[in-house]
């Protein structure tokens, strides 16, 4: 299973944009290896 880690700078991404990276980033790992994925991403 890949392991997705994301580090931002502090204080340049507000709680809106770090919340759709999550959602993005959880869509894209769900395309690419498949609805199982959701719940552990």
């Amino acid at each position: 299973m890949p392991l997705v880690d994301i580090q931002l700078i502090d204080g340049v991404f507000g709680a809106d944009e770090k919340r759709r990276m999550i959602e993005e980033v959880t869509e894209t790992m769900v395309r690419i290896e498949g609805e199982a994925m959701r719940n552990v991403t």
